[in-house]
């Protein structure tokens, strides 16, 4: 919904179409003249109500047969109308700006410059935020230095629960149905 259509005086939006778009008018005579009366054009105004509704249900996709329908109908339109009914979903705080996956990156390209110069690991993401190829330069040392010191702990953690799992009886028996990890002194092969 548009900021204009929030902020419009208009009690219905402007989506519904065709007999739901159409007012009820009902003229008001005389009293005495024509027998018409103001009760008698409320009453004619209410069954004209009621045919409206059947459509309404249509509109929203609302059996009306259900049990609950009227209550499906009356959240529905309360939701449509009742700007303290709607539901906004987004998230609390600061846009993220870290993407999924450039830890491990940050490591590899520490590693990859502590190799080749001995420098900290401060000193190679100051130098990495230099290289203007490389995406470290929009983030700050500070940052870049927590981000790497977490993606450094996640790799440790990955490879602690490879090295358990690779040690485990379950894996050795699965690695031994499968046919690996045999070597020439397991095999019984004697040459």
């Amino acid at each position: 919904m548009s900021k204009k259509s929030r902020t419009a005086k208009s009690t219905f939006p402007a989506r519904y179409t065709g007999e739901l778009a159409t007012p009820i008018y009902e003229p008001l005579g005389d009293v005495g003249a024509l027998g018409a009366s103001k009760a008698e054009a409320e009453r004619r105004a209410f069954e004209q109500r009621l045919l409206k509704m059947d459509q309404l249900f249509d509109w929203y996709s609302i059996d009306p047969g259900e049990p609950d329908a009227w209550i499906y109908l009356a959240v529905r339109l309360a939701s449509e109308h009742v700007p303290g009914m709607r539901v906004h979903h987004k998230r609390r705080g600061r846009k993220r700006t870290w993407k999924d996956g450039l830890g491990p990156e940050l490591v590899r390209d520490v590693d990859a410059l502590r190799q080749t110069k001995k420098m900290t690991y401060e000193q190679a993401i100051e130098e990495l935020r230099k290289n203007k190829k490389k995406p470290w330069l929009t983030y700050s040392l500070p940052n870049l230095i927590t981000r790497h010191r977490e993606a450094r702990r996640v790799e440790q953690n990955r490879q602690r629960l490879a090295e358990q799992l690779k040690a485990s009886p379950i894996s050795q028996a699965m690695g031994t149905v499968l046919g690996m990890g045999l070597t020439d002194e397991n095999s019984g092969d004697q040459n």
